[in-house]
């Protein structure tokens, strides 16, 4: 192992050292601080031993740590290997084709990303802990750093360009060469010394840009988190919303709750909230979060803003994009500004049309439950989007999870699936390794019953998990190791309430 070309921290200190006329001069002094590498394997580390092959993850017995230590070893491994990979491009003589270029990192890199996935997929399911999100976001950089390193590397580039003038290349590798040549130019590859420094000072504002945006939301949003007991505002909220509401859960007291101001609780909030000012009390303060109503000058994000649109507009400059937009796009569906523009106008022209229809419907249920003649304020189109569903529909959304068993539903899902893709979902049966006994496993078949992928299935919320609701690919379809997907599903009982029945 290449020890010597990994470095994660640097201290810098002053020295005075002194000379033979004997007075003092100062000479900067740096200590390389050398990450420590797991000394984890295939036979000590049940996560080592599956990451290159087909096999499923141990889920039963594999912990957290043992998952962390696969991944941050990989990650240095791969980062060490990448720099040996393109140091091996420096001679005519060296065989220049795809499966020597391209393949070798593809198969490289699949084992980190696997074990990344295992580990951010562990960490929220079995161990979630606000505790370990300091060592959950220095595995992300560790793996991020090893990731951009095939990137900034110059021999491995030029190899890259040399290769895509193969005329024997099929239209997948194609794709994947030009792919690699795109990430690499805006990686800072090709421009010069001068351009390099100016790409890592735009990068570095951007980056405390959006943090800075981020913290400050963060920030007032805890700053908002209100005690409140509104119990007779909120009669027809379902229960389990209430619950997680709750101050104490435990308690007998049902009456005090906390409002948290970030999605999960804001919007159950504006569709059931029965009072109308505190309604629109909630709503200013929830979208005026880190504005300029803050008492607190640097908790507004106004600066931000334009530190983070300056920033990429001077990034998309160094290569010679008019705007960050033209930059990003060619990677997107939509390929162009003027076509990006004329989408959102058709969108918003559509939805305007929408919300005004859906507002006249309103306005009568308003007047009739509620006496309310005057126009209905943002504030008030959740709450009465809901209210004309039951009225119209004669929809309780709070028995409708009755209608929805989750096997029963869960088993119409894999049958749509089946008639529209041609594809079979079949729960394994006997002892799954799985890390909670809710937990599903199925694998995932083609027409001709060959298997594809396998597919986990986490539904229901319990101690230890993380409260909201993901997917994660575990093992995802790889072009060079042929190897099949591995996808987690989590928390369905946030995309509908579904009954255990």
């Amino acid at each position: 192992m290449a020890l010597w070309r990994i470095s994660s921290l640097c201290f810098r200190s002053r020295c005075g050292l002194v000379m033979q006329n004997a007075f003092f001069s100062s000479q900067d002094r740096y200590v390389i601080i050398l990450p420590e590498i797991p000394d984890a394997t295939a036979q000590t580390n049940s996560l080592l031993s599956v990451v290159h092959g087909n096999d499923l993850p141990p889920f039963d017995k594999l912990s957290t740590r043992e998952s962390a230590d696969a991944c941050a070893k990989l990650a240095l491994e791969f980062e060490a290997w990448m720099q040996e990979h393109g140091s091996s491009f420096n001679s005519e003589n060296d065989v220049c084709n795809f499966e020597n270029v391209i393949d070798k990192v593809e198969m490289h890199l699949a084992p980190m990303q696997f074990a990344w996935n295992t580990f951010r997929h562990l960490a929220g399911v079995r161990s979630f802990d606000p505790n370990l999100m300091a060592r959950f976001k220095g595995l992300q950089n560790l793996v991020t750093r090893a990731r951009i390193h095939r990137l900034n590397n110059h021999r491995f580039f030029t190899a890259v360009m040399d290769l895509s003038h193969d005329k024997n290349l099929n239209s997948v590798q194609s794709i994947l060469i030009a792919k690699y040549i795109r990430e690499m130019q805006l990686n800072g590859l090709g421009l010069s010394d001068k351009n390099c420094k100016w790409l890592e000072e735009y990068r570095r504002r951007i980056y405390d840009a959006v943090f800075k945006f981020r913290r400050n939301i963060e920030m007032t949003s805890w700053l908002l988190n209100l005690e409140m007991d509104f119990s007779s505002e909120m009669s027809d909220t379902p229960q389990h919303i209430l619950e997680m509401w709750s101050v104490n859960r435990s308690s007998n007291q049902k009456s005090q709750y906390k409002l948290a101001f970030t999605q999960y609780s804001y919007a159950p909030f504006m569709r059931y909230c029965k009072m109308r000012l505190r309604r629109r009390s909630i709503w200013k303060l929830f979208n005026s979060r880190a504005g300029f109503e803050e008492d607190q000058v640097q908790l507004n994000n106004s600066l931000q803003i334009e530190q983070l649109r300056q920033a990429r507009e001077k990034y998309a400059k160094l290569f010679n994009y008019n705007n960050y937009l033209d930059m990003v796009l060619p990677d997107r569906m939509i390929s162009s500004v003027s076509e990006l523009e004329t989408i959102i106008l058709q969108l918003k022209q559509a939805a305007v049309k929408r919300l005004s229809e859906q507002v006249e419907m309103m306005q009568p249920l308003a007047a009739r439950q509620d006496a309310l003649r005057s126009p209905l304020k943002p504030w008030d189109l959740d709450y009465y989007a809901r209210k004309l569903a039951e009225h119209d529909y004669d929809i309780d959304f709070g028995q409708t999870a009755e209608y929805f068993p989750y096997m029963q539903f869960l088993s119409n899902v894999f049958e749509l699936i089946k008639r529209l893709f041609d594809i079979t979902f079949t729960l394994v049966s006997g002892e799954a390794a799985v890390w909670d006994k809710e937990v599903q496993l199925f694998e995932v078949t083609d027409e001709n019953g060959k298997i594809i992928g396998h597919l986990y299935i986490d539904p229901f919320i319990r101690k230890n998990k993380l409260p909201v609701m993901w997917s994660e690919c575990g093992r995802g379809e790889n072009y060079s190791l042929k190897k099949p997907t591995c996808i987690v599903l989590y928390m369905f009982k946030l995309l509908l309430l579904f009954s255990k029945k």
